[in-house]
């Protein structure tokens, strides 16, 4: 009898040890899963089941445990982890069965969606169905994983729009609906509006917003690149010249990159809705510097940015003074150690002048610049704002007009504050 009780105690400690793996088992099921599943109930069933076989094996043990004087100490403790214990279910009640609105209380608001997600949500104004292909395999973590991130974001945009309606699909079950929208990889999201598709193949938030937005768009505007005399190249990935980023940028705003030789097309494409000559280091030509003349008196928008020296650039230069901009033949400085980014040469300008352009920038660095000024006089119904200045003191900014020295002379120098950037705007005709 003895060994038969001795054999049954083994036993119910055995299974409480494995009641606690079960647990452990259990907890990470549901966090892997982000959901309860069947492996969820079943490890807690088996968990439950060891504890009840421990308990009957040592009744006597734990029934003088709980009357003993150490018991009634502990028993705030126990209490304690109960409520925690209950606490962490409760949540995790919550979170299955989801709210209607998220509460996001991480700095960087990573499961909040965008300002710009919201406003593009906000022009939706017809049904758009999203097709997400996804495996429901609950034994390939990957395929877990991408489900739940695909789940997550996509819940936040059915909840951000009334007007999205997703529909979970596995591509390996239903191979006629995969066919039908020529889906080939698992994770593949399909957003449709009337007769329109636009597909992802990845779950990231920018590019579901850009799918919507030409949905609801049609068309994309294009942004062209001036090329042809060594400017800064958006399809250039290097870290110190490259403005790969910048199209990056561009292309997350919803906009197209295009490339522009303009010496060999003779015109601004019709289609463009900005022109930017990103720091050319050879001049443009007089065919060019007119297409981009006829180009503005049509309405069209350029951004301009001239590396020192500027008497390199003299057609682009007196185009811009048409404009009511002067370009300064300098170098701007400014020796103020908090308005530098570690180099004189290279300003950094913390507070702008107020305009749409800049209310959300922060502190840029102008590297190696020359001096924009509105000039005195301008053309009619022309306006022109300047947008970033150097320090005001005199002595510690300037625009440096020699190539020899590099000292403050304030005959030939541009006088602080410089200007940097400016903005040039035309009103319509009364």
């Amino acid at each position: 009898m003895n060994g038969d009780k001795k054999l049954l105690c083994k036993i119910g400690t055995l299974c409480g040890l494995l009641g606690i793996l079960g647990l452990m088992f259990a907890l990470a099921v549901r966090l892997v899963m982000g959901r309860f599943g069947v492996l969820f109930f079943i490890s807690t069933g088996v968990t439950l089941a060891c504890w009840t076989v421990y308990v009957v094996t040592h009744l006597k043990g734990v029934l003088s445990a709980l009357k003993s004087r150490q018991a009634v100490y502990g028993s705030n403790v126990f209490i304690t982890v109960v409520l925690a214990l209950a606490a962490a279910v409760i949540v995790n009640v919550i979170i299955a069965q989801g709210f209607d609105k998220d509460l996001d209380l991480t700095s960087e608001k990573l499961f909040t969606l965008t300002d710009q997600t919201k406003e593009v949500l906000k022009q939706v104004k017809e049904p758009i169905k999203v097709l997400a292909f996804f495996s429901e395999d609950e034994t390939n973590p990957r395929f877990v994983k991408m489900r739940k991130d695909a789940k997550d974001l996509l819940d936040r945009y059915e909840k951000g729009c009334k007007l999205l309606e997703v529909q979970w699909i596995d591509p390996f079950v239903d191979r006629e609906m995969a066919d039908k929208y020529k889906v080939d990889y698992n994770g593949t999201v399909v957003f449709e509006m009337g007769e329109r598709r636009e597909t992802v193949t990845e779950t990231d938030e920018q590019k579901f917003t850009n799918a919507i937005y030409k949905l609801i768009k049609g068309e994309v505007k294009k942004i062209y690149f001036l090329r042809g005399h060594d400017e800064k190249a958006p399809d250039d990935y290097d870290e110190r010249k490259g403005y790969s980023d910048a199209r990056e940028a561009l292309e997350n705003q919803n906009l197209e990159v295009k490339d522009l030789y303009l010496a060999a097309v003779g015109e601004v494409p019709s289609d463009c809705a900005a022109l930017v000559i990103a720091g050319p280091q050879k001049p443009l030509s007089d065919v060019e510097v007119k297409a981009i003349e006829r180009y503005l008196n049509r309405g069209g928008k350029l951004l301009v940015m001239i590396d020192p020296p500027s008497d390199r650039f003299p057609k682009l230069v007196k185009l811009l003074d048409k404009w009511g901009v002067k370009v300064g033949n300098d170098l701007v400085v400014d020796r103020n150690i908090l308005a530098s980014y570690l180099d004189p040469r290279v300003p950094l300008v913390r507070d702008f002048e107020y305009h749409v352009i800049t209310k959300h920038l922060s502190p840029v660095p102008f590297s190696f610049s020359c001096s924009v000024t509105p000039e005195d006089k301008l053309p009619v119904r022309v306006t022109v704002t300047s947008l970033a200045k150097t320090t005001p003191a005199e002595g510690v900014s300037w625009g440096e007009t020699s190539r020899k020295k590099f000292k403050y002379d304030p005959d030939k120098d541009t006088k602080p504050p410089v200007s940097l950037a400016v903005a040039v705007e035309k009103t319509a005709p009364p």
